[in-house]
């Protein structure tokens, strides 16, 4: 497939950029109230976070918060004698990566039996092995996926599951990020994973692998608009950091933060603008790292990421041109920017709000796209990058919808448990792409198989959901 667009872009030479990777996260001055604050939610003293913050002052006041990212703006590829500027549409392939992405599935299986002491229960919960990542799920709720008319957008969208004017049977599971099960108001990403069904045609492969599922096709997000780590293994290093050992400390996240100063600006934004969440339903959430759109003319796939958006016809909630609140349903979405309250009525409150909104009303997200345009401004390697909209305008290409229902309900919450979400449970056209990806690939993997087989006494083993089984198979 020819992108008229991403050739022009592609004869443009390269100048790596002084800027961070994403505007959103760099940030020179950082108050010790809001430091504290940030850190304090990870187990962390104000003494020692405020030790840590003196050492940060002392080392480098502005340039210590900047991430630079043009390191990941080339790549020794495997087979190659010298690094070179990655190209347009080009992904970096470095030699013995697959060892190195199975040495970090081996690392969540470790890290899932540590979270696994902490939820040791018997009267609620027994000993379960949880989800190394996004273990504390909200709800699933069935619903489709509906691919608007391709004569309505630009041909690079017109891939795969988005071929066509169809739709699509979906299981979507609402999530917070954390490996442990934590109250809501805790600092952590949330997450939305959308598992389309009945999918067929040739399988995504990993590393020549494509033993995961057959006929699905996952997209999975959280409420940011780049990675929690700039590579795969700074993340599960830092998922590592926030492990906590006896008393509640923590066990490395000064030494994590020290070392990879990026990881506070992010903190502070999910902190301080995305902790308290007006409703799971009813925000915005990304890919953080791009997928396949098919390939290019040279036979290279064709990055691009996803995002979804409320849709804007909703009648629970409605947005202005900035993308503020300037009305709601009260009865359904929470106060936003309500001061959070750390007690038990708001520990659970994200399936209580999510709840309330599938109760009364269909919940509805708008689908879009975007496509590399630029090998700094929009990076393929480099998770911390955010495709800005005026570097890469969205497109829609799909609705999707899940009609008013009761998810809080003992067979719907154990097929939540059940669901397996993979970003290589994927066809060839949508191919994921990035270290972070290929890494994700094998990491929720071994997740899932580790939890399989180990106390796996909450439900039964995880499942590949059939299509004839949906709830709404038969009505579309």
């Amino acid at each position: 497939m020819w992108f008229a667009v991403a050739s022009s872009l592609a004869s443009c030479a390269h100048e790596p950029s002084n800027n961070p990777p994403s505007r959103q996260i760099s940030s020179a001055n950082v108050s010790d109230e809001d430091f504290v604050k940030v850190i304090g939610d990870f187990g962390v003293s104000q003494e020692e976070a405020l030790t840590l913050k003196r050492q940060y002052d002392a080392d480098n006041t502005k340039e210590g918060w900047k991430f630079h990212h043009d390191k990941y703006l080339k790549c020794k590829q495997a087979g190659s004698t010298e690094e070179k500027p990655l190209a347009l549409h080009e992904q970096c392939d470095r030699a013995g990566e697959k060892g190195i992405f199975l040495n970090l599935g081996e690392r969540i299986q470790k890290l899932q039996d540590k979270n696994k002491s902490l939820h040791a229960d018997p009267k609620t919960n027994g000993k379960y092995t949880f989800r190394g990542f996004h273990a504390k799920a909200h709800g699933c709720l069935y619903g489709s996926m509906n691919v608007t008319d391709p004569d309505t957008r630009p041909e690079w969208t017109r891939v795969g599951v988005f071929k066509e004017k169809r739709n699509w049977l979906t299981w979507t599971r609402y999530s917070n990020g954390s490996g442990l099960i934590q109250e809501d108001y805790k600092t952590q990403p949330r997450g939305m994973a959308v598992k389309l069904l009945g999918v067929e045609g040739e399988r995504a492969s990993i590393f020549g692998n494509t033993k995961l599922e057959k006929t699905t096709q996952d997209f999975i997000m959280t409420n940011k608009p780049f990675a929690t780590a700039p590579d795969p293994e700074s993340f599960i290093e830092f998922a590592e950091s926030t492990a906590y050992g006896t008393g509640g400390k923590l066990l490395h996240l000064g030494s994590f933060a020290l070392k990879h100063r990026w990881i506070v600006p992010i903190l502070l934004d999910l902190k301080l603008k995305k902790s308290w969440i007006p409703n799971m339903g009813a925000i915005n959430y990304w890919s953080g790292v791009p997928i396949a759109l098919g390939k290019d003319k040279d036979g290279k796939l064709f990055p691009a990421k996803f995002l979804v958006k409320p849709c804007a016809n909703t009648s629970y909630i409605k947005y202005d041109y900035e993308g503020n609140v300037t009305d709601k349903d009260s009865e359904v979405i929470a106060e936003f920017g309500k001061e959070e309250k750390k007690d038990a009525a708001n520990k659970d409150y994200g399936r209580r709000w999510l709840k309330k909104l599938a109760a009364k009303y269909d919940i509805c997200f708008d689908l879009y796209f975007q496509e590399q345009t630029d090998v700094d401004k929009t990076s393929v390697e480099d998770g911390l990058n955010e495709w800005k909209e005026e570097d890469s305008k969205p497109y829609k290409v799909a609705q999707i919808i899940m009609p008013k229902q009761d998810f809080d309900t003992p067979d719907q919450n154990s097929q939540c448990e059940r669901l397996r979400f993979n970003p290589w449970n994927a066809i060839v056209d949508h191919t994921p792409m990035s270290d972070t990806n290929q890494a994700r690939g094998i990491v929720y993997f071994s997740s899932a198989r580790h939890r399989e087989g180990h106390d796996w006494t909450h439900t039964t083993a995880t499942v590949e959901p059939r299509l004839e089984d949906h709830p709404l198979y038969g009505a579309h």
